[in-house]
């Protein structure tokens, strides 16, 4: 072998060994400082769409009585700069109306239809019984309502102007909140307004993590996100080719199988626990889901049902 090739050899395993090593035992100083942490392993994804109807104050309500130990919520805008408590800007699915909440103002917002349809989610079709809650509820009135209850909230849409206001409401608060959009320009908006609230990372960021660590260069990169939410690829996949009748089933399953295995990397997520950063894989809402990644070590998990997610952490906790 010639020198040349002892050499790059050597280079490859030095880096290996550098990567394997920063990776169990991460440097200090490479990330931003992350402020107070989520506490709560039990997020309640719309306050918990699986049981009660998604981002009602009723749902909210149910969740903490679950022992829901977060909210996760989306906001948006109305013309008269109210921030409301609601996932779709079009209001076609969950209030009839094909009309956005950023065109009218809060009084002359529908109510909710009876029952709401799930778009993620098939099976998820919940009734609203109650008269209040077809009201589309303020982000003040969660706020007031439920201020001792961490919170993620999700903007669908940047509007700086709601950012704004946002802040000016959760600024003090007693619980936890962390704010995130869906990309990492959006993000990095957010975190050059205001870093001292915690970021919520969004898959296509966590994505390009997980390829960084493939390559072993994940320790060496600064991340400035507090909270990341991992993507659970099987239940897209499942959702999205059940409909495709020429896709043989075994066929189905193995694509969801190597796309789990792709992003449950217990190794990863350690190394983002030693670095402050809290690892929340959503949405699960099976017991086999909240077996497979509490084994892997994740933070807590996002869930459509907090009652189950609440029971199953308590069975673990007797089992122990």
């Amino acid at each position: 072998m010639s020198l040349t090739w002892i050499l790059i050899v050597f280079v490859l395993l030095l880096y290996i060994a550098v990567s394997i090593y920063y990776t169990n035992y991460p440097r200090h100083g490479v990330d931003p400082p992350h402020y107070t942490l989520l506490c709560g392993k039990v997020v309640c994804y719309c306050g918990g769409a699986g049981e009660e109807c998604e981002n009602t104050l009723g749902a909210y309500g149910n969740a903490v009585l679950c022992g829901g130990e977060a909210i996760y919520c989306h906001c948006q805008m109305t013309k008269d700069k109210k921030i409301v408590l609601a996932r779709d800007n079009n209001l076609l699915r969950t209030a009839g109306v094909d009309k956005c909440i950023s065109e009218l103002k809060f009084n002359e917002l529908p109510l909710l239809k009876r029952t709401i349809q799930a778009d993620y989610n098939n099976e998820l079709k919940r009734n609203i019984p109650r008269l209040d809650d077809r009201k589309i509820p303020l982000l003040s009135s969660c706020l007031s309502q439920f201020q001792y209850t961490d919170l993620v909230i999700h903007f669908e849409q940047y509007d700086e102007e709601m950012v704004e206001l946002v802040y000016k409401m959760i600024k003090g608060r007693d619980a936890n909140v962390t704010w995130g959009c869906n990309s990492r320009t959006e993000n990095e908006k957010l975190y050059k307004k205001h870093a001292d609230i915690n970021i919520l990372c969004p898959f296509s960021q966590f994505y390009l993590y997980l390829m960084l660590f493939f390559m072993g260069l994940l320790p060496h990169i600064p991340i400035k996100e507090t909270v990341i939410e991992v993507p659970v690829p099987s239940s897209f996949v499942n959702n999205e080719l059940k409909n495709w009748p020429y896709l043989p089933s075994f066929i189905k399953k193995m694509l969801a199988v190597i796309a789990d295995a792709l992003v449950l990397q217990p190794s990863l997520f350690r190394h983002l626990k030693k670095r402050c950063v809290l690892v929340y894989p959503g949405i699960l809402n099976d017991n086999e889901s909240f077996e497979r990644y509490w084994k892997a070590g994740v933070s807590g998990m996002i869930t459509d049902f907090p009652s189950r997610l609440q029971k199953f952490y308590k069975s673990k906790i007797k089992s122990n």
